[in-house]
């Protein structure tokens, strides 16, 4: 069945997608957190990201295959990758971590997410990690899940 945080890491990959009837109104995405340039470690610019929440990372490099996995983070985080082409978008969860070819999409994005949460929502707490990149010789296909992206916009 269905679990709390899926649904949401769902809900968080379909704001990116912008899987909505009315996106078109809608003059916004997500937020990037930042862009991927190459590889080394890579973190947020603000607080971190709060339970069931999210920060994107559009990753602007060769197409090709990589390893990115998460560190600093007291392993509470999971790592999800998306491509975007053709009207659609292809997620695929990492863990704490995995090796994605990024061979033939448009657009990349790397979405960090917190699963956990508490039953008392005024207890929210923000908690840090970062983003290790490193090239790899191979990569999977990123598969798993799709989106409609038809109303999909490039994250500024």
């Amino acid at each position: 069945g269905a679990t709390i945080p899926g649904t949401v890491a769902r809900y968080r990959l379909k704001n990116l997608a912008r899987e909505y009837a009315l996106a078109p109104l809608f003059n916004a995405t997500v937020w990037r957190e930042n862009v991927i340039t190459g590889i080394g470690r890579w973190t947020y610019t603000g607080r971190g990201i709060q339970e069931l929440g999210a920060n994107y990372y559009e990753v602007r490099m060769d197409q090709g295959a990589y390893y990115a996995g998460l560190v600093n983070d007291g392993g509470r985080m999971e790592l999800w990758v998306a491509g975007i082409r053709d009207g659609k978008l292809d997620a695929m969860p990492l863990g704490r971590g995995g090796f994605f070819d990024t061979s033939g999409y448009d657009h990349v994005y790397l979405m960090v997410f917190d699963p956990t949460y508490t039953e008392d929502v005024s207890a929210c707490v923000y908690t840090g990690y970062e983003i290790d990149v490193h090239t790899a010789k191979s990569g999977r296909e990123i598969d798993g899940q799709r989106f409609d992206a038809a109303h999909f916009e490039p994250l500024r």
